[in-house]
């Protein structure tokens, strides 16, 4: 019998580098319903999410959508707006970017900024917490190894994402990995950083507001996210004690006695092998010049270990469970 999963599809976006990976705005003009229909609100956070249907394509995308601040175009849609070049399997692109438009959201016309870019379908963190994902160790490396060469192609571009996470994680139709959300992303030369990441996923020096290295606080990041996928839990929480034990800080000087508690909670349900645990704490070292880099991640034996093609992933995920769309 087929596993159901309560799974939504949601917003995705795919990014590039190099530029001409945009279509003509009249393709996706939301003010004009002639062109554009907005099917619903998938998200209504600080920046709505909007579910389209292109009546020109045919097609549905997704629309990200920057309400104007002070009277002026919001500085996370020009931020964003950057990587409509990037141009990878793993990290969602981008169709169109609108400056300003007068567009029907809620009750009235509200002057905005906008993205529009590929829909991808299904939240990852609805997966990756899910039972037989925790016992699944080839998916789990699968979708690892898909993170790790999004970051690579990023870092290789000079930008760092900074806000690694489940939430920011989408799968396409065809169950590929997306990064998306590069509203607070670094570009090299930048000369500031615009947010501190996500609270139990960020890097030590993220928070502190001292991250000197952007590419290796996504590795840390990373590793906290490949602690969620193995186990379905995070290694830690950020400033909270757990059983009267600080476990960030014993990650960071006694990696046997995070181990042993963790193990306590886990034996019954995965092997922790010696190669996962060189990997994670590796990628985990509180100062960010003793961690792993990505040659280092793709050398480690665990990350070696056997993945699944496209064809068998879409064939494991499509037959074994039953992901529910959000835009029928």
């Amino acid at each position: 019998m087929k596993k159901t999963l309560n799974f939504e599809r949601t917003p995705s976006s795919n990014i590039s580098l190099i530029p001409g990976n945009t279509s003509s705005p009249a393709l996706f003009d939301l003010s004009d319903p002639n062109s554009v229909k907005i099917v619903k609100t998938l998200s209504d956070s600080k920046f709505p999410i909007l579910l389209i249907f292109s009546k020109i394509t045919k097609t549905h995308h997704v629309a990200k959508v920057f309400p104007f601040e002070n009277g002026k175009v919001h500085t996370s849609f020009w931020n964003e707006s950057r990587y409509k070049a990037l141009q990878h399997n793993n990290i969602i692109s981008i169709l169109s970017t609108e400056e300003q438009k007068r567009v029907p959201i809620k009750l009235g016309l509200l002057e905005v900024s906008y993205i529009v870019m590929e829909l991808a379908p299904f939240r990852f963190k609805q997966l990756v917490v899910h039972e037989e994902f925790i016992k699944d160790e080839i998916l789990q490396r699968t979708y690892f190894a898909q993170l790790i060469n999004a970051l690579e192609y990023l870092h290789m571009n000079g930008i760092a994402h900074l806000d690694i996470k489940p939430d920011n994680l989408l799968l396409a139709e065809d169950y590929q990995l997306k990064i998306i959300d590069f509203d607070l992303a670094y570009k090299k030369e930048d000369l500031l950083l615009i947010g501190r990441g996500t609270m139990h996923y960020r890097s030590p020096e993220l928070k502190a507001g001292s991250c000197k290295k952007p590419m290796l606080s996504d590795i840390y990041s990373a590793g906290i996210l490949l602690f969620v996928m193995k186990f379905g839990i995070l290694p830690y929480r950020e400033d909270e004690l757990v059983d009267n034990k600080d476990l960030q800080t014993l990650l960071y000087t006694n990696p046997q006695e995070f181990w042993k508690f963790h193990e306590r909670f886990l034996a019954d349900k995965t092997k922790v092998d010696s190669d996962f645990k060189d990997l994670f704490i590796g990628m985990t070292r509180e100062k960010y010049y003793d961690r792993l880099n990505i040659r280092d991640i793709k050398k480690n034996k665990w990350f070696l270990g056997p993945k699944y093609g496209n064809q068998e992933l879409r064939n494991l995920l499509r037959d074994k469970w039953i992901l529910h769309s959000c835009v029928n």
